[in-house]
């Protein structure tokens, strides 16, 4: 995945003679610290009082949170004993948010390494919090869970294009997020009218429609107007896009 700019700033700088066979390399300077507010993760950051260390709760679970923990633990939630607690750094993967989970199924703190069906993707999903803490990461976007939700999620809107499945590096589907967004994401296999659990199970350019807990979706092609979709089927639009479905009144 391109992936997706981290809004670290790294750079380097470069240094040579066009007189001399020998190059000089500077080391490169540290990343600086014009985020705001801070993003912890940048040590230059660390001197703000908002990333100074803090016992792990709810509040610093998040992928720009400050430290909260000894050594190289993170804090995360740990849902079977429903509170937050210090793990190890060797449980988080790096650098793979919104992209397949690594091949332990590791993502980076702050992310959720979430399973499709068999033979779908699990992609790494960060998550937020709409009201206490809507930042995401690499230029993502905090979408509203329903309210029973404890996390809301971050998906990054790519611009891609849901109807034609184009603007998405290969592997990669263009999903519809409603109301407007359009975001690329690791993609499945499956095509309209095919089971589905999760919204990558499906091929690019399909929806997860009908999601019961507990229970399978079926995956909708994504249209904009009737003429996306197959004979016999309308546009249900749900915002800027929607999906084809049986026409109520066939012609």
């Amino acid at each position: 995945m391109r992936s997706v700019v981290l809004v670290f700033l790294i750079g380097s700088i470069f240094m040579s003679s066009a007189c001399s066979l020998f190059v000089a390399f500077d080391d490169p300077p540290e990343p600086k610290c014009d985020m705001v507010p801070p993003d912890c993760s940048v040590e230059a950051c660390l001197v703000f009082q908002e990333c100074a260390p803090v016992d792990c709760d709810f509040n610093y679970i998040y992928y720009d949170s400050p430290p909260a923990c000894p050594g190289n633990e993170e804090c995360i939630w740990i849902e079977d004993q429903g509170m937050p607690m210090c793990v190890s750094g060797i449980y988080f993967s790096e650098d793979n948010f919104y992209d397949r989970c690594n091949a332990d199924g590791l993502c980076p703190h702050g992310a959720v390494c979430v399973p499709g069906m068999t033979g779908s993707p699990s992609v790494c999903i960060p998550y937020c919090q709409m009201l206490e803490h809507a930042r995401c990461p690499e230029e993502g976007k905090c979408y509203r869970m329903d309210n029973s939700a404890m996390f809301d999620i971050c998906f990054r809107p790519d611009g891609c294009d849901p109807v034609k499945n184009k603007g998405c590096p290969s592997g990669e589907g263009c999903y519809y997020i409603p109301t407007s967004e359009t975001t690329c994401l690791p993609s499945g296999n499956k095509v309209a009218e095919e089971r589905c659990k999760i919204l990558w199970d499906c091929a690019g350019g399909h929806i997860c429609s009908d999601v019961v807990v507990g229970e399978y979706g079926s995956c909708k092609k994504v249209c904009k107007v009737k003429g996306d979709c197959p004979p016999g089927e309308t546009c249900n639009l749900v915002g800027e896009f929607g999906f084809c479905q049986l026409d109520v009144n066939p012609l």
